[in-house]
């Protein structure tokens, strides 16, 4: 079981501690500008690391559970590959928009030019219905999943990468 995750298991735990690291930024900076907590205003410089650390901070969430949903029905190195990307494009995200609110935009992924990605559907459908077509109900997946052993899900996801 152990070797089923461990891949997933060490972005994840790296990707904790880019959290840590980005809120550490936060504590240097509050004592550098002299901003005490609970205030979020302060000088520019301040703000854009504050706010570079709350945007990391709101999709890390969303992150991990698709890194892991995708490592335990996709493929583990594959997720774990692409976590490892996300991981690298937040730290340059947080690097560049601390530096300049203009930098949030500089090849977060090593290439130049903005790079955004955004889902555009998940479908998901058991082996039967995938061979007959029909509409996935939540009812029918997950009878279909727990009630069987023979059955797969197929899952499908569409990543758009935009480089304006």
């Amino acid at each position: 079981m152990l070797e089923e995750v461990v891949c997933v298991a060490a972005v994840t735990v790296l990707g904790v501690l880019e959290q840590a690291y980005f809120s550490l930024q936060v504590i240097y900076a509050r004592r550098k500008y002299s901003v005490s907590p609970p205030a979020t205003a302060g000088p520019p410089e301040f703000e854009r690391v504050f706010r570079a650390q709350a945007n990391c901070s709101e999709y890390f969430p969303i992150f991990i559970v698709v890194l892991w949903v995708s490592g335990a029905f996709f493929s583990q190195a594959v997720s774990s590959g692409l976590g490892l990307l996300y991981l690298y494009g937040r730290y340059r995200y947080f690097k560049g928009y601390s530096a300049s609110a203009q930098g949030r935009y500089a090849g977060g992924w090593g290439l130049d030019g903005r790079v955004t990605s955004a889902m555009n559907g998940c479908e998901c459908r058991t082996s039967a219905e995938r061979n007959t077509g029909a509409p996935l109900s939540a009812s029918t997946f997950m009878e279909g999943f727990i009630g069987r052993e023979s059955t797969y899900v197929y899952c499908s996801l569409q990543l758009t990468v935009i480089i304006p």
